[in-house]
């Protein structure tokens, strides 16, 4: 839990001095709203056959794992461009992330497969009570959409936290292929192998980015709660204000798991190459814990400690 707290701990610290590692996910947001609304209020889900439903939600959710997989694939680039000593460059990033989602388009198509059948079970299990104020398209209801508020159910959450442990594995897989240039079948054995040698670190990371997701939704929450149990009626400017904030908090979660799992794949190789040494000089395996945990933030060129430093990524 230590070692997962420090690696949250740096990835703020992260985005405090390279504000624009946030950017791509923004401009995530900028697709995930308007997609989730639009399936929310403007489509007759009850107008089409199941088999076009199940169509139209996988080319959704297709479009967001697209996306999400990009704005990975950009802040690892901006990762390895400081932990490289090189000058962050964000449009290198933005147009390097594009070719790495293509080539990690497998792993993408997967992840939207599970990601879908995920949702069907969450459908199908979750029983969910309808509310009629709640269909109404107005800036309120947009708001509670966009910020994912809704009826709480054990398995709603269960279903979510499923989605995002998948989401967190992908993210993990990603490095693979753009610091390692490994292929399809390589990468998904060693990003799913990091998450199995340090369970105990991925699995702090998954609570306490939840932790912190929860946290940043605290005050859009009561605004909800207050409207919705005391039949408050807030201006549509609060609930404009309110969009605005789900945006950048929304983004900061996201935010926070895709640091996570880059700092842990990149304390893995540092580890790895110490293991290497460590056998080569007769020494005991080190733990992770005795090797350099590497950080944006600390000045020190952390690939230069992997074999990867020895062939700067393309």
């Amino acid at each position: 839990m230590k070692n997962g707290a420090s690696l949250i701990k740096s990835a703020v610290r992260a985005l405090a001095k390279h504000p624009r590692m946030l950017v791509p996910l923004i401009l995530c947001w900028l697709a995930y709203a308007p997609l989730v609304v639009a399936f929310r209020f403007h489509i007759d889900w009850g107008a089409y056959e199941q088999w076009m439903q199940i169509l139209i939600a996988f080319s959704g959710v297709l479009l967001l794992s697209l996306a999400f997989a990009w704005s990975a694939f950009v802040l690892i680039e901006l990762i390895r461009q400081i932990e490289m000593d090189e000058e962050p460059r964000l449009y290198q990033a933005l147009a390097k992330a594009v070719a790495n989602t293509i080539m990690a388009l497998p792993i993408v198509l997967a992840w939207a497969v599970i990601w879908l059948l995920l949702l069907i079970l969450e459908a199908i299990f979750s029983k969910k009570r309808s509310d009629d104020s709640d269909t109404a398209y107005n800036p309120e209801n947009i708001a509670k959409t966009v910020a994912g508020y809704g009826q709480f159910s054990l398995s709603s959450a269960f279903f979510e936290a499923l989605q995002k442990g998948v989401r967190m594995l992908a993210f993990l897989i990603f490095p693979a292929i753009a610091w390692e240039r490994l292929g399809t079948f390589a990468s998904i054995k060693k990003g799913l192998g990091i998450a199995r040698t340090h369970k105990s670190e991925f699995a702090a990371g998954f609570v306490l980015t939840e932790l912190a997701a929860l946290i940043v939704f605290i005050p859009p929450a009561i605004l909800f709660y207050i409207s919705r149990e005391f039949d408050v009626s807030f201006p549509d400017a609060v609930w404009f204000g309110t969009m605005i904030y789900c945006a950048f908090a929304w983004s900061f979660a996201l935010f926070l798991e895709q640091m996570f799992v880059a700092e842990l794949y990149l304390w893995h190789l540092i580890w790895e190459r110490e293991v290497e040494n460590a056998a080569s000089e007769g020494r005991r395996k080190p733990h992770l814990v005795d090797v350099k945990r590497p950080s944006v933030m600390d000045g020190v060129a952390d690939l230069y400690l992997t074999r990867l430093g020895e062939t700067p990524a393309r």
